[in-house]
């Protein structure tokens, strides 16, 4: 496919900016000046604006409409555009994966543990090839009109955007874009070739001039560059997003060029996503329906505080589960287990080197919690590790290692307070408890003699 295909397919900033930065900032990263603007106080949110090849300057209404809201929203020039100039651009210089370093970079200088990504048109791309590289750092995702998930654009990119277009607006387009690859440069043919591809893009027609005259402002050769990457690293986030369990909105136009499947064939791989289809509506949500689009992404945004609760409320019942064993608290269990509480499992005795299978209760938990550690022989370095699979309204599953072994947890939110409903355990293995604990009592001795020093 030409590149001229994948350049019509993602020309993506559209505002002009007419209001002062609240707060600019720049960052260096790979030993390029990464420039990114913050806007309001609040939860953070940081913003990927489409091209490639596009400053994020039309994206500052965009930015500052979200922070209204409340939210910290951040927006940053990719590499090679804007404020975040380089003096040598090639292949080695304009990556997918240096343009995730720049991100960390941000995020470590704003000392950010979690952030909330919105990607919009290619900016969908990057937040997808992101998250896929640092889950843990991604509280929710936003995919506005996104590119998609791995390149199944590529196939349908040309011919998608062309059915946008009137027969008199395709002839137009292609008779300039002839002039320009004949090696007319002139602002004149520039503007009138992005004047006969902006209809493309929006429903509503009296946004062509805005997007005509943001389509004339990209670098096109950071584009070739960063799709010609993309073909390189075979670009696919499925297998690595599959996990990912964090709340995901996928939102576009139902007039979009972007094609409705790459939007459900994201939904299919996201464990936890939604699919809004906006009516009227092409490529820019927040132009063609701007009503209905926010208010999507707001409701949203308020759903994902308070899943965020949740997961802190469920790791917090978590984390009493363990102590009440490790402290002999047995009171403790009162507030984080359902009377009905049943667990189960199987546990190894290594002197008989055979498995049995045992039950315990509510109150069995309790004297548990009460003796398990009466006498004080836990070490130090017992294990406590928590790793939540799903954190739903009502329910959320999870998996605890703990010096007995591992949790298989479910819970459930009754009056509005999250307790362990069901346990299934299983306990270590002769081999894997001196493997484990080696490394462990390892860790913990290195932490300590740091600490001394």
């Amino acid at each position: 496919m030409k590149l001229l295909s994948l350049t019509i397919a993602f020309t993506l900033t559209i505002f002009i900016n007419k209001v002062q930065a609240q707060e600019e900032n720049v960052v260096e990263s790979q030993g390029v000046n990464i420039h990114y603007t913050t806007f309001g106080e609040g939860s953070p949110i940081l913003i990927i604006n489409g091209g490639p090849g596009f400053s994020s300057e039309g994206f500052i209404p965009l930015a500052k409409e979200i922070a209204k809201q409340g939210y910290q929203t951040i927006l940053y020039d990719q590499r090679g555009t804007g404020k975040s100039s380089m003096e040598r651009m090639d292949s080695s210089t304009i990556t997918m994966d240096w343009m995730v370093e720049d991100i960390e970079a941000i995020r470590k200088k704003m000392k950010i543990e979690e952030w909330v990504v919105l990607g919009h048109s290619f900016g969908g791309i990057m937040a997808n090839y992101y998250t896929a590289q640092h889950p843990s750092h991604v509280k929710a995702m936003i995919s506005s009109s996104s590119g998609g998930i791995d390149l199944a654009l590529l196939g349908n990119a040309q011919s998608d955007l062309y059915s946008k277009l009137s027969e008199t607006e395709l002839d137009s387009m292609r008779y300039w874009g002839a002039r320009r690859r004949a090696g007319d440069s002139t602002e004149y043919a520039n503007k009138q070739f992005a004047k006969y591809m902006a209809p493309a893009y929006v429903y509503n027609r009296k946004h062509i001039p805005v997007v005509a005259e943001r389509l004339t402002q990209g670098n096109m050769t950071l584009n070739r560059l960063v799709w010609n990457d993309l073909i390189r690293i075979e670009y696919d986030c499925k297998p690595k997003l599959r996990s990912l369990n964090k709340p995901v909105l996928i939102i576009q136009g139902k007039n979009d060029i972007i094609s409705e499947d790459l939007a459900f064939t994201a939904d299919s791989v996201f464990s936890n996503s939604k699919v809004i289809l906006l009516d009227s509506c092409g490529h820019y949500g927040w132009l063609d329906q701007p009503v209905d689009y926010f208010s999507n992404i707001f409701r949203f945004l308020e759903q994902v505080e308070e899943h965020s609760e949740n997961v802190k409320q469920v790791k917090l019942v978590l984390q009493d589960y363990i102590q009440s064993i490790y402290i002999s608290d047995s009171s403790m269990v009162e507030t984080i287990a359902d009377s009905t509480l049943q667990k189960s499992g199987h546990y190894y005795s290594p002197r008989r080197k055979t498995w049995s299978y045992e039950n315990m209760d509510y109150e069995e938990l309790q004297h548990t919690a009460a003796t398990y550690n009466r006498k004080q022989w836990l070490p130090e370095w017992a294990p406590a590790e928590i790793e939540i699979y799903e954190v739903k309204e009502k329910v959320a599953s999870a998996k605890v290692k703990a010096i007995w072994g591992f949790d298989y947890i479910l819970l459930s939110k009754k009056n509005d307070q999250w307790i362990i409903d069901k346990v299934l355990w299983q306990s270590y293995t002769a081999d894997e408890q001196q493997e484990y604990f080696r490394k462990l009592k390892g860790i913990w001795e290195l932490n300590n003699t740091s600490q001394k020093e």
